[in-house]
């Protein structure tokens, strides 16, 4: 039996479309190849692969706020003064990432009504008010001084640190959240724990070489480390 014209251009589109989205699929991938193996050119595999890291991390914080206490969980644990080597004179260290993507996460959920009531503490008056004396001294300082970028990044850092409790409180809720941070501040002092007993027992050249590594993140590096 013959078929109907209007199933035969629907077939005929359907097919169409069946073929651009090929299309795009090899392009994109063709995109993705090209972008990684001029990225891995250009940086070398160590770097390459440190990206793919960060990147990765980056989104995971991102998705979460779960993933965000876990990453400021691990950076504070292992590599808390690591800054991004930008270059030019303002170096975020990967701490103050990890908290602003926390709390880029946390106000889009309460942007968006997935957060829940704002969750108050004993404790959240007398902390804000600290915070209102830090901004107000800053503000009488400016008399006598000027700010510069090394103050402005200090004190937003400070600031940031503090506000983290907020955060802390309205985003971990539940025991099993809780309980999974726990898990991982053991196991990232453990870590830390290892990584310092192994440094101590090794030869000292060596580990020398391994400290000097981290100069990458604007940690100190040679003889003195």
């Amino acid at each position: 039996m013959q078929r109907p014209f209007v199933d035969l251009v629907q077939s005929a589109l359907v097919g169409t479309r069946g073929i651009w989205n090929v299309l795009a699929i090899l392009a994109f991938c063709l995109l993705v190849g090209t972008t990684a193996g001029a990225i891995l050119a250009l940086l070398g595999p160590i770097y390459t692969v440190a990206l793919i890291v960060a990147v990765t991390g980056a989104v995971l914080v991102l998705r979460d706020t779960q993933w965000g206490l876990a990453a400021m969980v691990a950076i504070i644990c292992l590599l808390p003064f690591a800054a991004v080597p930008l270059g030019f004179g303002f170096e975020p260290t990967f701490l103050d990432l990890a908290l602003l993507g926390l709390f880029f996460v946390w106000a889009s959920r309460i942007a968006t009504r997935r957060q829940g009531p704002f969750i108050a503490t004993p404790l959240g008056a007398p902390i804000a008010l600290f915070m209102i004396i830090l901004v107000a001294a800053l503000i009488a300082s400016l008399g006598h001084s000027s700010l510069t970028t090394t103050l402005v990044r200090r004190f937003a850092e400070l600031l940031l640190g503090i506000a983290t409790f907020f955060a802390v409180v309205n985003c971990v809720k539940t025991r099993r959240q809780l309980e999974q941070i726990v898990i991982l501040l053991i196991i990232a002092g453990l870590v830390a724990s290892l990584i310092g007993i192994a440094l101590y027992v090794m030869p000292e050249d060596l580990a020398i070489r391994l400290l000097s590594t981290l100069r990458v993140v604007r940690y100190p590096a040679g003889p003195g480390v």
